[in-house]
């Protein structure tokens, strides 16, 4: 009895199911069949972006500088280790005595100030507390228990001299702790110059240099000025001397298929990509038959000329890393015919040496290069 009357329920079950799994398949085969949309077109034969990456800059630095400095760098001067030398003018007062307030005692070139009534105190070398207990003793036959005040006024063993492409270049007392960017600042910070109505930065930071008893520091002066970054901000001590270079007396060549051939004053900072737009000086640019594949640095032109390929191609593209330069480089652009190194190398000397070679020391005779 159940299995007669669940034959024709099991029947339209089976039928309904094949109907729906017919009507599915011919759903598909005419959504396949049918062309795409325009705006499906689209979206398939779009490509997919690049996401644009920031190129990264290697640079290379003429002189190596440490990654890491002697703890002693950062060392502030305490004016406690202050010995009294020739020259230092001091400010001596006993207290409760207004009347022995000498604000002006010369240290005499033989090492002895003169005070009061003694004959002489010897006073080159000591600290300001040994010198305080020598008067007391020297002075007690003139006043009960006195407490002698040394102050040094001028200090002519601690100071430091800041020269160059600073805006008041001279020499500084130092007084407390002072570290090497205000010590910069204290001199009135970094010369500006104005090159073809262009104000630039005169001084050469990457060329500047401190030198501390006889040794030069290798301290990244482009980190403590440019970038804020104090691991190299070191503290100046006394002696210190410290040079900021000039960027002005020196250029960077571009040359070749350009639309300006000229020396450019070098700054820092400056590359290759910078200098071929000319967005350093305002002018340059290349024209249009120009084989930016196979550009050419030449780094020591007067010396020993070395070759550096440059891809500027692949660095617009974002595929290559741009190059700084240095003080002295001949940047050259070859035309788009194929040239092997050798020849571009000879090429590019060539034009440098009759573009600017009278001004630079070089002339061709023939096929020899003469110095």
């Amino acid at each position: 009895m159940r299995d007669r009357i669940g034959s024709p329920m099991k029947e339209k079950i089976s039928r309904l199911f094949s109907t729906q799994i017919f009507c599915v398949m011919l759903c598909f085969f005419m959504v396949g069949c049918h062309p795409p949309s325009k705006k499906s077109a689209v979206l398939l034969n779009t490509p997919e972006r690049k996401v644009e990456k920031p190129v990264a800059i290697e640079k290379k630095k003429e002189l190596e500088v440490a990654t890491e400095l002697p703890e002693s760098y950062f060392l502030s001067y305490d004016p406690k280790e202050y010995l009294v030398s020739v020259g230092d003018v001091l400010e001596i007062s006993i207290f409760g005595h207004p009347d022995t307030i000498v604000e002006q005692v010369p240290v005499a070139p033989d090492g002895f100030l003169y005070y009061m009534f003694s004959d002489g105190i010897y006073a080159e070398g000591h600290t300001l507390d040994e010198l305080s207990d020598d008067i007391e003793r020297r002075v007690r036959h003139l006043f009960s228990n006195p407490e002698v005040t040394v102050i040094p006024r001028r200090i002519a063993s601690a100071r430091y001299v800041v020269l160059g492409k600073v805006r008041a270049p001279g020499e500084y007392e130092l007084f407390s702790s002072v570290t090497l960017r205000q010590a910069i600042a204290e001199a009135g910070g970094l010369e500006s110059a104005l090159v073809e109505g262009t104000s630039i930065q005169a001084a050469s930071l990457s060329q500047s240099f401190i030198i501390r008893d006889g040794k030069r520091l290798p301290i990244d002066f482009e980190k403590v000025m440019n970038t804020g970054d104090n691991s190299h901000n070191i503290y100046i001590r006394p002696g210190d001397y410290i040079h900021i270079a000039s960027a002005l007396s020196q250029q960077v060549y571009r040359l070749g298929a350009v639309r300006e051939q000229r020396p450019v004053p070098y700054k820092d900072g400056m590359t290759v990509i910078g200098l071929l737009s000319g967005s350093t000086d305002g002018s340059g640019g290349l024209i249009p038959d120009s084989a930016k594949g196979r550009v050419v640095i030449l780094r020591g032109i007067k010396n020993n000329p070395t070759p550096i390929p440059v891809d500027v191609s692949a660095i617009l593209a974002g595929t290559a890393t741009d190059v700084y330069l240095m003080p002295g480089d001949v940047v050259y652009v070859p035309p788009k015919r194929f040239l092997f190194m050798r020849t571009l190398v000879r090429l590019a000397i060539e034009t440098f040496v009759r573009a600017f070679g009278s001004s630079a020391g070089l002339y061709y005779v023939g096929d020899e290069l003469l110095k």
